[in-house]
């Protein structure tokens, strides 16, 4: 796991990552995957993070092959599951949406990084 969040003394994340770079990275043995979390539940959400997030998995994946994005949040924002549906259709790049709950749900039974795809 590569975090690129900015942390306190404990390591706790008070600061989401610097700009161009994903939240965290995981490194899986199939898949890399690409985690962002926001706060963002509105309209605001897909403005300020589909486009970003879709930014950062297209320049991933031409340094690493089988990466997908999974963006974390309280709840997903129609727009941006529209937005992440329209950019596997385009692009061919998986963007996986996840509450806090499903994604609580999905870690819980998770095996390997590429259940989240699922």
């Amino acid at each position: 796991m590569i975090p690129n969040y900015i942390s306190d003394d404990e390591g706790i994340p008070v600061v989401h990552a610097p700009g161009g770079k994903a939240d965290i990275i995981c490194e899986g043995t199939t898949y890399s995957v690409l985690f962002e979390v926001t706060l963002l539940t509105g309209v605001q959400q897909h403005i300020r993070e589909s486009f970003s997030i879709t930014r950062h998995l297209k320049e991933y994946c031409l340094i690493k092959n089988n990466v997908f994005s999974i963006l974390v949040t309280p709840t997903i924002h129609e727009d941006t599951r529209e937005h992440a549906t329209y950019i596997k259709f385009k692009e061919k790049l998986d963007i996986v949406t996840l509450s806090f709950l499903d994604f609580t749900h999905t870690i819980n039974f998770a095996i390997s990084l590429e259940d989240f795809k699922n």
